[in-house]
């Protein structure tokens, strides 16, 4: 509770009824109820015994009711978001500093931090602040037909044991407001000018460096992040990486891999799991612009296209399973994490806001909107 009360609250504080702890706390537990509105939050929450009950958590006797949904709405318009941010990222790393999750780490070293991105909400509204569009046009003649409004985020989030994964850095992928789809009407011009995931990672690097410092990470990322930009990131940074490969990134390396595979068939490692065979081959010292990659194919039985990935950790027969296993592990983000924040209760792609912008915590949207 302490933590909630020490955001810097940007309000009029000789007009309000609220302390920050009491908005934010019915905020969280409207989550953890599943409300799927701001308007069912606001009245299912304000029961006498749900008052009681949160207002002896907080340490406030005097509150009679909870905030109103607008009120809460109101409160975090004007709050900055990186506040929020830093109340998860303090408790998350006073639980590491304690040692709670020690056993999670891989190869008993590296926090493993999966980061991919996430649509939030399709909007039809035009020249949406903030939102990415997809322009869609006329097969005659290239003309625009509709242009779909969306909001995009750039998630990080911590992999623990159990398969617990837990935001620990938020970046939106925002276009400037005076961006619009209308500006040169020329197919393919749009992704070009607007922000992308890939641009919303350079931001969340100096994120990723403020939080973590000196502690040994390993970024899991899909084959969209197999470019060279992210490995000098990456290399800069002194931060491990396994990566997805996939057929059409980076065809020399693709190359290398085959032939070397072939000339070395002592990299290769097969066992037997419930029945079916599973193949491992690998190869390390693997060049590709000054960058030395090692890399690791796994094949199941039955299955129709293997796993490739990337990484620069070296590779061996002992821990080529173990490594796959954690790169696979990618997937949690997705299961674990969005799937369940949109599909199991948490309304992810909810607005909850009657005024709904996208303000990133790196990108900030000029104040005159």
């Amino acid at each position: 509770m302490p933590l909630l009360n020490q955001v810097d609250d940007p309000r009029d504080k000789a007009r309000t009824t609220y302390e920050s702890k009491a908005i934010l706390f019915t905020r969280i537990i409207s989550g953890v109820f599943m409300y799927s509105s701001m308007r069912k939050m606001t009245v299912g929450l304000n029961d006498g015994n749900t008052v009681h009950n949160v207002s002896f958590m907080l340490n406030q006797p005097e509150l009679e009711v909870l905030p109103h949904y607008s009120t809460i709405n109101n409160y975090l318009e004007k709050l900055d978001p990186n506040e929020l941010q830093a109340v998860i990222q303090k408790i998350l790393m006073r639980l590491i500093k304690m040692s709670e999750f020690k056993d999670g780490r891989f190869r008993n070293r590296y926090w493993q931090i999966i980061v991919d991105g996430v649509k939030l909400i399709d909007t039809d509204e035009e020249h949406s602040v903030g939102a990415l569009f997809k322009v869609h046009r006329n097969k005659e003649d290239k003309s625009i037909a509709w242009v779909e409004y969306y909001y995009y985020a750039l998630e990080a989030k911590i992999l623990l044991p159990n398969g617990i994964v837990i935001s620990v850095c938020t970046v939106f992928a925002e276009n400037d407001k005076e961006l619009s789809p209308y500006d040169d009407d020329v197919e393919g011009e749009e992704k070009k000018k607007q922000d992308c995931e890939i641009k919303a990672f350079y931001r969340m690097e100096a994120e990723l460096k403020k939080l973590f410092g000196n502690m040994n990470i390993c970024l899991s990322m899909d084959s969209l992040y197999a470019c060279e930009p992210i490995l000098e990131i990456c290399t800069t940074n002194n931060w491990k990486y396994m990566i997805r490969f996939k057929e059409g990134r980076i065809k020399s390396v693709a190359k290398e891999f085959e032939k070397a595979v072939n000339d070395k068939p002592s990299n290769y490692q097969e066992f037997s799991s419930n029945g079916n065979k599973e193949k491992y081959e690998f190869i390390n010292g693997v060049m590709y612009r000054g960058y030395h990659l090692s890399m690791v194919r796994y094949q199941e039985e039955g299955r129709k296209y293997p796993f490739l990935f990337i990484t620069n950790m070296p590779i061996s027969k002992k821990n080529c399973a173990d490594f796959v296993v954690r790169a696979r592990a990618r997937w949690k983000i997705e299961n674990e994490g969005f799937n369940n924040q949109k599909n199991h209760g948490y309304e992810l792609t909810h607005k909850f806001s009657l005024n709904y912008i996208c303000v990133s915590l790196t990108h900030k949207i000029p104040k005159d909107i």
